[in-house]
């Protein structure tokens, strides 16, 4: 053998090894995607699970603390959040908080699982959060397990929308 084959057949084994070890790289990082995003969906699984029990949750603190009827409906846009407002002194300060807060910090995570799992657009997060959320309210009238709130729904995309837009404050700040 030649001097120049011997370099060839080395430099050969030695990008050989390379590859192998960048192919173990690659399929170790594929498992790992594939694990941290299954953690993804299934932990995502079960905050909506949490999220849709907390909205029927307070159906039962609607009818119990407050004397809503099953049947109720408010369609005007902030009329609930004005008289929690003007209200004030009304109301126990646990349940105020919890109807003007709650719902806005239980859906700060959903504007953040939307950008990351489906697509980092604002308006997708909007579109997609005005839908999950009416879709929750008029589950909750049907089934007569709760009232439709229509500020209940301007409060889930204030939520979602402090959550997206947190999300990505972050995000440009880490890379």
């Amino acid at each position: 053998m030649t001097q120049y084959s011997v370099i060839v057949v080395h430099i050969y084994k030695q990008v050989n090894i390379l590859l192998r070890a960048n192919y173990f790289k690659v399929y170790i990082m594929f498992i790992e995607i594939n694990l941290r995003k299954k953690l993804l969906l299934s932990s995502t699984l079960i905050y909506l699970i949490f999220l849709t029990s907390i909205h029927f949750i307070e159906f039962y603190l609607l009818i119990t603390l407050k004397g809503y009827s099953e049947d109720s409906a408010n369609l005007i846009p902030f009329s609930t959040i004005a008289n929690y407002i003007s209200s004030l002194s009304s109301y126990n300060l646990s349940i105020w908080f919890y109807n003007l807060f709650g719902i806005i910090v239980a859906f700060l995570p959903f504007g953040v699982l939307v950008a990351l799992i489906i697509k980092n657009s604002y308006a997708f997060v909007f579109n997609f959060t005005l839908i999950f959320s009416t879709l929750l309210e008029l589950l909750q009238y049907l089934l007569m397990l709760g009232v439709f709130d229509i500020d209940d729904i301007i409060l889930s995309l204030l939520g979602s929308t402090i959550g997206f837009f947190i999300f990505n404050i972050f995000t440009k700040l880490s890379f």
